[in-house]
C-alpha cells in the first residue's frame, strides 16, 4: 500500500517534481480533470502549482489539504493563499516533504501549518523584511533631504563656536587695556555698557547654544539613523540598545500610520541599555502598538487611548502595551501568537504582528505575555534581560535655580535642552524652576505655586492637557497661568484643545524676542 497518494494539479509555470518511488502521483490541468480524479481515485494531499487553478475555487471544490508549489512569491500573495487555506507553500524540492506532513490529517489549516514552525517563520520573515525594505527605501530619501541641509548648518555652527572662543578672548582683552589705561569715567561707561549686555555670561550662553544646537543636529542624524535602523534590521546588528529610544521610533512610526484618532500616552524611565538588534526591536514593539490601535476598530470613541510605559523591573527592561479596546475573548486568548490569527480580519490584517513580536523578543532572550478580557482591553508585556555590565546608568541630576523677589516661572519640557534654551531666552524676568514630566511639575505646583506655567503639550507620563485640567481642577486660580508651546497636534484630541485655546499657546520652533515680549505681558 502506498504511502501517500498525491494530485499533482499543473500548469505552464510547473517546475518537475522528483517524487519517491512509493509516491503514488496522480496528474490534472483544469478544474475538469482535478473533479475526474478526485471523483475516481482516492488522494491524500493536492500539490498546487503556481499559475493553475486559482486555490480560492479549488478550495471550496474538496477539503482535501492543498499545498502550493512556487519559487517566488510575494508577500501579500502568500498571506492570500494562507488566508483561503492553502496549508503550506513551499519550493519544488520540498514538495514530498510538505505533502507526506498532511498525509491523513484532518487538521484546521493553522494547526497543520504549525506543526512545522520554521514553515510559517519563513513567511513572516518575508513580510516582515518587505515592510522593512519599504521603509528603509522612505528612509534613505528623507536622510539625503535632511542630511544636506544639516550638513552646512552644523559647518556653520562649528564655524560660528570657533568665532565666539576668539571673540570672547579679544573682548576679555581690550576690556584689560581699558581698566589699565581709560580714564575711570571711560571704565564705568563701559562697566555699565557690559552690565547691560549681559557680558560675560551672554558669551558663554552663546558657547552653549551653539553646542546645544550641534547637539539638537546629532538628534536629529539619529532619528534618520533610527529609521534607516528598520532597514538593516535583517542583517541582525546586535549592539547595546536602549529600549525606551527603539520605543519611541515605534510610537512615532505608529502614530504615523494610525488611520483613526487614538491617542497614544507615554511614560518613559531612565533604564539601562540591552544587547538588542535596534531595527528587530523596534519592529516587534511596532507590531505590539498597532495591534493595540486596532482594537478601538475603525471608529474609536474621543477618549481612546493607548498607554506605553517602558521600566525597569528585577533586573529587566519591561515594555507594557495597554488598551482599553474589544480586548480577546478567553477561548482566543492562547491563540494570539499563532500566525494568520487575527479578530480583525474584515480590517485587512494580517494576523503576524504578535507572532513576529514574540520572535522577536525571544530571540533577544526575552518573554512575552498577554491578558486580557473581553470588553475590557489587553495588556502586551516584554521582558528584556539587562546584561550585567549594563545594569549602572547614572541619572541625570536635577537642575537647580534659586533666586528671591521675583516672578515664579514653572517650565515643564521633557528635553533639558529646550529647557535651557527657554531659561536664556527668559532671562531676568523671573525665578525659573524647571520639571520634566507632569508628575514633577505637580509636585512642584502644590509645594510652591508658580505665578505663571509654560507648558510642552508632549510629556512622557501624560500629556500637558491632561496637567492644565488637573491644575485647573484643584487650584482653579492657575487655570488661567499656563502658556502651551507646542511643534503641532499628534491626534484629534490635540488639535481641538488647541484650537480652544489657541490665545495661550506659542507654536515651535518661535522668535525669542516674541516668546519673552509674551511671558512679560502675561507676568505683568
Amino acid at each position: 500500500m502506498p504511502e501517500l497518494t498525491v494530485l499533482e494539479i499543473r500548469s505552464n509555470q510547473a517546475i518537475g517534481i522528483q517524487w519517491s518511488p512509493d509516491v503514488v502521483v496522480w496528474s490534472a490541468d483544469g478544474l475538469l480533470s482535478v473533479g475526474e480524479v478526485l471523483s475516481q481515485e482516492p488522494v491524500d494531499v493536492l500539490l498546487l502549482h503556481a499559475g493553475c487553478v486559482e486555490a480560492e475555487t479549488l478550495l471550496k471544490m474538496t477539503p482535501l489539504p492543498v499545498v502550493l508549489c512556487a519559487e517566488d512569491l510575494s508577500a501579500s500573495a502568500v498571506i492570500a493563499l494562507f488566508r483561503q487555506g492553502v496549508r503550506n507553500v513551499v519550493p519544488p524540492t520540498e514538495a514530498e516533504a510538505a505533502c507526506l506532513a498532511f498525509q491523513n490529517m484532518d487538521l484546521d489549516p493553522l494547526d497543520a501549518l504549525l506543526s512545522d514552525e520554521g514553515s510559517w517563520l519563513l513567511h513572516a520573515d518575508l513580510i516582515e523584511r518587505e515592510k522593512l525594505a519599504t521603509l528603509g527605501e522612505l528612509a534613505t530619501g528623507m536622510a539625503h533631504s535632511i542630511n544636506n541641509p544639516g550638513a552646512w548648518v552644523v559647518t556653520n555652527l562649528n564655524e560660528m563656536q570657533i568665532s565666539v572662543t576668539e571673540l570672547k578672548a579679544l573682548l576679555q582683552a581690550a576690556l584689560s587695556l581699558a581698566k589699565e589705561y581709560a580714564p575711570a569715567d571711560r571704565v564705568a561707561e563701559l562697566a555699565s555698557h557690559a552690565k547691560a549686555a549681559y557680558y560675560p555670561q551672554n558669551l558663554v550662553d552663546m558657547h552653549d547654544m551653539i553646542a546645544e544646537s550641534l547637539e539638537g543636529m546629532r538628534r536629529i542624524r539619529d532619528i534618520v539613523g533610527d529609521l534607516k535602523g528598520f532597514q538593516r534590521a535583517d542583517e541582525d546588528e546586535w549592539m547595546p540598545t536602549h529600549v525606551g529610544k527603539a520605543l519611541s521610533t515605534a510610537v512615532e512610526m505608529a502614530r504615523s500610520q494610525m488611520i483613526v484618532p487614538v491617542h497614544i500616552e507615554v511614560t518613559l524611565t531612565d533604564t539601562p541599555p540591552v544587547n538588542a538588534s535596534p531595527g528587530r526591536l523596534a519592529q516587534a514593539l511596532l507590531n505590539i502598538l498597532l495591534n493595540a490601535i486596532q482594537a478601538y476598530g475603525r471608529q474609536p470613541g474621543e477618549e481612546c487611548q493607548v498607554r506605553v510605559s517602558c521600566l525597569t523591573v528585577s533586573g529587566s527592561v519591561c515594555v507594557r502595551v495597554e488598551d482599553q479596546g474589544v480586548g480577546i475573548p478567553e477561548d482566543q486568548l492562547s491563540r494570539v501568537f499563532d500566525p494568520f490569527f487575527t479578530l480583525h480580519e474584515k480590517k485587512g490584517q494580517s494576523g503576524l504582528g504578535l507572532a513576529i513580536a514574540r520572535d522577536i523578543v525571544h530571540r533577544h532572550g526575552g518573554e512575552i505575555q498577554v491578558q486580557s478580557q473581553q470588553g475590557q482591553g489587553t495588556q502586551v508585556e516584554v521582558q528584556l534581560p539587562v546584561p550585567a555590565e549594563f545594569r549602572q546608568e547614572p541619572k541625570p541630576q536635577a537642575e537647580d535655580n534659586s533666586s528671591l523677589d521675583l516672578p515664579r516661572i514653572l517650565l515643564v519640557d521633557d528635553e533639558p535642552p529646550m529647557t535651557r534654551a527657554i531659561r536664556r531666552v527668559l532671562k531676568g524676568l523671573g525665578e525659573i524652576t524647571v520639571a520634566h514630566t507632569a508628575q514633577e511639575a505637580l509636585e512642584q505646583i502644590e509645594s510652591r505655586p508658580p505665578h505663571l506655567v509654560i507648558c510642552d503639550l508632549h510629556l512622557p507620563d501624560r500629556s500637558g492637557m491632561a496637567l492644565f485640567r488637573e491644575v485647573s481642577q484643584k487650584t482653579p486660580e492657575l487655570g488661567g497661568a499656563f502658556l502651551f508651546l507646542t511643534g503641532g497636534a499628534k491626534d484629534k484630541e490635540g488639535e481641538l484643545f488647541l484650537e480652544k485655546y489657541r490665545d495661550r499657546v506659542v507654536e515651535k520652533p518661535f522668535e525669542s524676542p516674541a516668546l519673552r515680549a509674551r511671558v512679560a505681558a502675561l507676568l505683568k
